[in-house]
């Protein structure tokens, strides 16, 4: 840097009168001079400037420069090797990498601009990708970084203070943290220097893209994809196989990216990869890197523990246990008392125990794991270990913390004591566990179950008095007057859980092709926040919920008021699926 210095600057004022007492003499003497027009004007300007510059010799004038020392400042060259720089501005033309690698080295030695800066400066070279590299030379770079943080990194350089005269990045722009750049840092300057001249022409390419799953079965799996390009071609979607499973064709514009929706049939539980591919029509890719990505359907994350509890043995718990045999993410746990307790006390032979009579016969058992007369017997089924449910329900939390979800079929609310009921409330609210109440003779009934802590869980109000008794037969092929159909509600048909065909029509004629079903509990109304999801039809009555919903602080619970949804098995043809077990499969899954 080169400048002038003035040594007498206080002298100024002295100047300045020499200059205009001479300029005046030389304008008077002027007057009498024999020269005209031009010549003496021209005489004037050149004494005048003569004179001005005697008067600024006052000022004791000094001419510098200055310039680095050699070693001493330090420039670093920051070089950007993400995977972008291998893209080509045309077809059948050499990358951005392959032109910068060219400007850098030769192969055998450094450019001959960064010889030259490495005369005057301490250089440093650096490569910014995913991360920041620090090399001895630019030979044989590779260019395979899946990021360019080159922003934070020259914030960070340029901050650093210091000796450091400047930062030159070389990079084709594409900074993957440009968000984080702060245009009012102060620092070192920063020369950017661009790797080609313009973008890849006419470039198809996957901008981004999400899976979007549902861990109900024969829900698909959507794919959103935004996709740019210029002209006409196709995505598709394709299966660890390579087998296309989805596809749509794309008329694209250039400048506007669109984004395209797919539906994936049905994939197995668990994690399935996938892979979106763009494929142009008849055109020449320049950047072909940028046409896939790589998708992941995350179906499972169990498996999830269930816990049913029932009063009676029953017909749901059998076509239950087969529905969610058949679901590797979901573990049944079953919990059935097979009689009750004796409450009257009885005069008995001295020579028999204590243990309830179901009891006799059996000398497999030790006395400690029958229960005693005055005590409910329950069978234990599938269990995960022994010990589990030894007494009952649990009567800790940290047992019944280890279940997601728990059924409790045909039980009356004295069944739990108060604190089993609190824990259960707790299980719900806090641990954000489910719970759902099926119908039955003993279910949600009578003043005593309103007053409950199990009916303040539950999404509905019950009814005083007796079950109603209606017109059964034992023939499931033959219905009484006395049956309901059941429909889906408005709210029903917008959760995915409750539907089992893929189309509006076919789950129409599912819903057609169910019995009825004799067996339902009457409520006296729903609670404020609750959804019916199924109601039930009564020729010449008004609907009557069936399956009724509602969130209770981190979890949910419901009340599904059908006693015999089993019936639904029981009508089908030979070679039919059973809906019955995917429709229990996908209630345990929303539970959960």
């Amino acid at each position: 840097m080169q400048q002038i210095v003035w040594q007498n600057l206080e002298l100024t004022w002295l100047g300045a009168g020499v200059l205009v007492l001479a300029l005046g003499l030389l304008m008077i003497g002027y007057r009498r001079s024999v020269l005209r027009g031009w010549r003496r004007f021209a005489a004037l300007l050149c004494k005048t400037a003569a004179v001005a510059l005697l008067a600024l010799c006052l000022l004791d004038p000094l001419w510098t420069r200055t310039q680095p020392k050699k070693g001493e400042n330090e420039v670093v060259v920051l070089v950007d090797t993400s995977a972008s720089m291998t893209t080509a501005e045309s077809a059948g033309a050499k990358t951005r990498a392959e032109l910068l690698q060219a400007a850098l080295s030769d192969g055998k030695a450094d450019a001959a601009w960064i010889r030259e800066l490495g005369e005057d400066f301490r250089l440093r070279l650096l490569t910014g990708g995913a991360q920041t590299a620090s090399l001895p030379h630019f030979r044989e770079l590779k260019f395979d970084a899946t990021r360019s943080d080159l922003c934070r990194t020259a914030q960070t350089l340029r901050a650093g203070g210091g000796n450091l005269a400047a930062v030159i990045v070389i990079s084709d722009g594409n900074a993957t943290d440009a968000a984080a750049w702060k245009a009012e840092a102060k620092g070192a300057p920063i020369f950017t220097v661009l790797a080609g001249e313009k973008a890849p022409a006419d470039d198809w390419s996957i901008e981004e893209s999400t899976v979007a799953t549902s861990p109900f079965e024969d829900a698909p799996i959507t794919v959103t994809a935004r996709v740019s390009g210029s002209g006409k071609g196709v995505l598709n979607v394709l299966d660890a196989q390579k087998k296309v499973v989805a596809s749509e064709k794309l008329a694209l514009s250039a400048g506007a990216a669109q984004t395209v929706r797919l539906r994936v049939p049905v994939a197995k539980p668990g994690v399935t990869f996938y892979r979106a591919e763009l494929v142009p029509d008849a055109k020449k890719e320049p950047v072909a890197a940028n046409n896939t990505r790589l998708l992941a359907a995350d179906r499972g994350s169990g498996p999830y523990r269930v816990l049913y509890v029932a009063g009676r043995p029953n017909w749901e718990y059998k076509f239950l246990t087969r529905a969610l045999a058949e679901d590797d993410e979901m573990r049944l746990t079953g919990l059935i008392r097979i009689a009750k307790k004796e409450p009257k006390f009885s005069f008995r032979d001295s020579k028999l125990d204590a243990a309830n009579p179901l009891f006799s016969g059996f000398e497999d058992a030790t006395d400690e794991e029958k229960e005693q007369f005055d005590e409910p017997v329950f069978v234990r089924l599938g269990l995960s270990e022994e010990g589990l449910l030894k007494k009952g329900f649990p009567k800790d939390l940290d047992e019944l913390y280890a279940y997601d979800a728990i059924m409790i079929d045909d039980v009356e609310h004295s069944f739990f004591t108060l604190e089993q009921q609190s824990m259960i409330r707790q299980f719900v609210s806090l641990r954000g566990g489910g719970l759902m109440a099926l119908g039955g003779q003993e279910s949600m009934r009578g003043n005593d179950f309103r007053n409950s802590v199990i009916s303040q869980l539950l999404p509905i109000y019950g009814e005083d008095g007796p079950v109603e008794k209606n017109e059964m037969t034992n023939d499931p092929n033959t219905e009484t007057v006395a049956s309901v159909r059941m429909e889906l509600t408005r709210d029903g048909w917008l959760q995915p859980f409750m539907r089992l065909a893929d189309t509006e029509l076919n789950e129409k004629k599912r819903l057609e092709k169910m019995p009825g079903f004799q067996v339902w509990n009457r409520v006296k109304d729903i609670k404020p926040g609750a959804a019916i999801l199924s109601q039930g039809i009564i020729k010449g009555e008004d609907p009557i919920p069936l399956l009724v919903t509602q969130r209770f602080g981190r979890g949910r619970t419901s009340a599904f008021l059908l006693g015999d949804w089993w019936r639904w098995a029981m009508r089908r043809e030979d070679s039919d699926p059973v809906p019955l077990y995917q429709g229990w499969r996908q209630l345990a899954r929303w539970l959960v």
